[in-house]
């Protein structure tokens, strides 16, 4: 996964210093999210919020590629097999491309693709136990901006539905553009 990331990391880094010739803009960002994850087994669902950040590039008015990564603020209580367990989403992050068509000079819906892992955490009693997992991810979001260079964002994602994972997340932030 490490590796995965670390080419993906430089294919972007590469594009951006080969990109003078295109039509690029750089952006950063960040927000809240609502982190909704399904575990097989589980009695109940966790329901957390997280932190996120975000940085990527958009060529033209249609693509764009970013990473982003996130951490969840608290732990949930969730009865497993009859035993109470606290599960918790460690860290969150991954690569994704948009692709978007400008409405008006304000408004950019897209449509999200790309790739998400994660670290799961368990505890009961004594014991602990961690997971890393990865699926692809998708989703849909709209970026409204207020000027040129500042916006809002908000966005439903899938960012698993696979193994014994399910974790979808609405979430609301801001972008800046660079």
């Amino acid at each position: 996964m490490l590796k995965a990331c670390a080419v993906v990391f430089l294919t972007v880094v590469s594009l951006n210093v080969s990109a003078g010739a295109y039509d690029y803009k750089s952006y950063i960002g960040g927000g809240f999210s609502l982190l909704n994850t399904s575990l097989s087994g589980a009695e109940s669902d966790i329901e957390t919020q997280a932190l996120y950040g975000r940085t990527g590039a958009q060529w033209g008015d249609y693509v764009s590629f970013e990473f982003r990564f996130a951490s969840a603020l608290s732990d949930e209580k969730i009865v497993s097999g009859g035993e109470q367990v606290s599960a918790k989403i460690g860290q969150l992050y991954g690569a994704y491309f948009r692709f978007g068509y400008p409405l008006a000079e304000k408004s950019y819906p897209y449509l999200l693709l790309g790739y998400t892992a994660w670290d799961f955490e368990f505890a009961s009693g004594l014991n602990s136990y961690s997971e890393s997992e990865s699926d692809n991810a998708y989703g849909l979001g709209v970026d409204w901006y207020i000027n040129k260079r500042f916006g809002l964002n908000i966005e439903f994602t899938q960012y698993a539905k696979e193994h014994q994972f399910e974790i979808n997340s609405p979430s609301i932030g801001l972008i800046f553009n660079l």
